[in-house]
């Protein structure tokens, strides 16, 4: 069975609260990355991504570029622990519509993070037989109320 660790990206980029949201999103730019995990503590306070930015834009937030990342950022984010199987991961970001999932080791801290493309890739691999098949999900769980995770 395919785990989230093995798909998982494990070089995650990560910005305190008060980074400036400029420089987070030049180096979204930079990197060629959708979003970022804003961690206080070694854990992830807050997920930033480019749906943030146009929520905030949309909304007309003042000056967002010199705005802290955690006054936009989308706060508390879902995240999944290194050992979950990956297709729990593929029903979470589906019933909650988000494509980016922070990871956690057990003790609840960042270390990694599972993009949508991050799964496409690991479909692709194993059609192609290089990875194992992913397990079957279990049955899905009723998805929060609220906004998006990313």
């Amino acid at each position: 069975m395919l785990s989230v660790e093995e798909a998982m990206t494990k070089e995650v980029v990560t910005f305190a609260p008060e980074t400036p949201v400029k420089t987070v999103i030049d180096q979204m730019l930079e990197k060629k990355i959708g979003s970022v995990v804003i961690v206080a503590g070694g854990k992830p306070a807050g997920i930033f991504s480019e749906r943030d930015v146009l929520k905030s834009l949309s909304k007309g937030t003042e000056n967002i570029l010199s705005q802290p990342v955690s006054a936009v950022m989308t706060a508390n984010p879902v995240t999944i622990e290194t050992t979950a199987a990956f297709t729990r991961a593929m029903e979470m970001m589906d019933t909650r519509s988000i494509r980016h999932l922070p990871v956690v080791d057990a003790a609840g801290k960042i270390v990694g993070i599972l993009s949508i493309k991050d799964m496409l890739r690991s479909q692709v691999n194993f059609i192609r037989g290089k990875t194992k098949p992913a397990a079957p999900a279990p049955a899905p769980s009723p998805a929060p109320s609220g906004g998006w995770n990313d």
